[in-house]
């Protein structure tokens, strides 16, 4: 859910053997967790019960405790879980390695099948620096200060380009 810089989105894919549509996007910097939870349940119930892929970590915690209610009931059908059987958990854990693996799954779908059609998530994607993993060194600051001034992003306004790297690790 959205707090401060940390923004709440979500990306829906369509999957085909040969590409990959972006069918839908959301991203909002204010919205409870109570309400990304609900966005996400209409969504993925309009989208053929979509398998619902959600970040294990500060407030995604909140999301998933609420969809895991939610596929109690049945209001969702295809919660993403990162292990199976009793050590499985809900939502995906951003860890460096998970993080590096999502990236790359990310890179692989733009080369092979991923066709983009919003501007905003391909503006994200242009100026992203994987700023989850590393922060900038002096001296690399100094070397891209050429880019001051171009609408650099503050860090965790990439929220577009996060969940599309996560949904294409789960594809």
């Amino acid at each position: 859910a959205g707090y401060g810089h940390d923004h709440a989105a979500f990306q829906v894919l369509e999957v085909w053997r040969d590409r990959i549509y972006p069918a839908a996007v959301f991203a909002c910097p204010n919205v409870t967790p109570n309400q990304f939870s609900d966005k996400i349940i209409e969504v993925a119930a309009e989208y053929n019960q979509a398998l619902v892929g959600v970040e294990r970590n500060g407030v995604g915690l909140a999301v998933l405790a609420i969809l895991e209610r939610a596929l109690e009931r049945g209001q969702i059908q295809n919660l993403y879980y990162d292990k199976r059987g009793v050590k499985a958990k809900p939502g995906w854990h951003a860890s460096k390695t998970s993080i590096e693996e999502s990236l790359g799954a990310l890179i692989d779908e733009l080369r092979e099948r991923l066709w983009l059609f919003d501007s905003e998530t391909l503006d994200q994607l242009v100026d992203y620096r994987n700023d989850k993993l590393v922060k900038m060194s002096d001296a690399r600051e100094i070397l891209n200060s050429v880019n001051v001034g171009r609408g650099r992003r503050t860090k965790g306004h990439y929220d577009r380009a996060s969940a599309l790297a996560l949904g294409s690790l789960l594809v």
